[in-house]
């Protein structure tokens, strides 16, 4: 406080010492800076958060249309057993785009932050683990965008990686945002050696 620090540094000066006294008054100064910044950093990740979670929605709401869309598709592979979860593609696809459009509904709702980070983790991490054990067993997967990429010209392929790529997003960011950054090391962390005050 600064009582305590004018106290101290008035017992320093008697003594003819300023060591300490200056030592005070720069944690003093440290502190205050410390406490500025960090507030100017919260600010600045609570606004990036909620446009990345703006992203997010929106996002996984095109997604989920574009399932719904080829949902109701004729092509053959919709009507097959996927490979991965033994079930018809066709009620993968939809129960995919169910999801991800609650999932958006839920980044537009006013539940807690934490919980909308956990829910994205969890979808991406789902995503990842996914495709991660098709590329292990080596099977065919159903387009993730069904006829979206072929009305667009896309490659069938393309429609997978844009998913793999949606997934790292929606996991990166959720890691980068359930972490706070006060949490990380950093120079302003780092402990302030201590001076020895010169003899009286």
């Amino acid at each position: 406080s600064t009582t305590s620090r004018t106290t101290i540094c008035g017992w320093d000066r008697r003594k003819r010492d300023t060591a300490v006294c200056e030592n005070v008054n720069r944690q003093g100064r440290k502190k205050k800076g410390n406490a500025m910044q960090k507030a100017q950093t919260d600010q600045s990740d609570e606004w990036a958060r909620a446009v990345w979670l703006m992203t997010v929605a929106v996002l996984l709401l095109l997604v989920a249309a574009a399932k719904s869309y080829s949902v109701f598709g004729t092509a053959r592979i919709l009507d097959s057993i996927g490979a991965i979860l033994k079930i018809e593609n066709r009620w993968v696809m939809g129960a995919a785009a169910v999801i991800e459009a609650g999932m958006a509904a839920l980044m537009f709702s006013q539940v807690k932050t934490r919980l909308k980070l956990v829910s994205i983790f969890w979808l991406s991490v789902n995503f990842l683990l996914y495709h991660a054990a098709a590329g292990y067993l080596n099977v065919k997967l159903c387009p993730c965008l069904g006829n979206v990429t072929d009305k667009l010209g896309l490659p069938p392929e393309a429609s997978r990686w844009m998913i793999i790529g949606l997934a790292l997003y929606l996991f990166l960011g959720s890691v980068y945002f359930l972490f706070p950054r006060a949490a990380w090391p950093t120079e302003s962390n780092t402990p302030e050696p201590q001076r020895n005050p010169a003899p009286a």
